[in-house]
């Protein structure tokens, strides 16, 4: 189906982005990090996270990567509070979402945004 095909593709593209850019400039990424975690090294891991979920959200294992994505967004959301970027990024995990309930079926959307819901309120 086009319409799983372009998410798929439009995702790996910003996670690959991300990915590289961490190691090409982490000095940039450090500086957006959270205090307990700004270092290079955590830059460097999320990174390489991110280059994998990119390279899975191409494969047959997309659900895997889609599944990722959605921890790493629903991560920085919970660490970045109301903002543009988080605003961003919630657009992203929904669309990481509706990868994973594509392959879910018999799974309700509301079951899945109230797990996430709850992740989101333990951290505030």
């Amino acid at each position: 189906m086009l319409s799983i095909a372009l998410v798929r593709t439009g995702l790996s593209v910003v996670f690959l982005y991300m990915g590289v850019d961490k190691f090409l400039r982490p000095d940039v990424w450090v500086i957006q990090m959270p205090p307990q975690m700004a270092s290079t090294q955590i830059v460097s891991v999320l990174g390489g996270l991110e280059i994998l979920i990119g390279v899975l959200l191409l494969t047959k294992m997309y659900k895997f990567g889609a599944l990722g994505a959605s921890g790493i967004l629903v991560g920085a959301i919970g660490t970045l509070g109301l903002n543009d970027i988080a605003v961003r990024d919630f657009g992203l995990l929904l669309s990481a979402l509706s990868l994973l309930f594509q392959t879910h079926k018999g799974i309700e959307p509301k079951d899945i945004l109230r797990s996430y819901t709850d992740l989101f309120k333990k951290h505030h």
